[in-house]
């Protein structure tokens, strides 16, 4: 059982790590009510990846 929880694991960290790559997912993040910016600060995103995902959804 603990090794298929790992692998498990595994495969759940491969694809939450694709989020950081998608676009939609940053602007979905600003624009939702519940989390704005204030999530990108709580989940400690360097400076750089706030100011990036504030450009990209000012531009669509």
């Amino acid at each position: 059982v603990r090794a298929a929880a790992l692998a498990g694991l595994g495969i759940l960290d491969k694809y939450y790590a694709k989020t950081d790559e998608s676009i939609m997912y940053r602007v979905s993040m600003l624009m939702h009510p519940s989390y704005r910016l204030s999530y990108f600060e709580k989940q400690d995103w360097p400076e750089d990846w706030k100011s990036q995902a504030l450009k990209l959804a000012r531009d669509q």
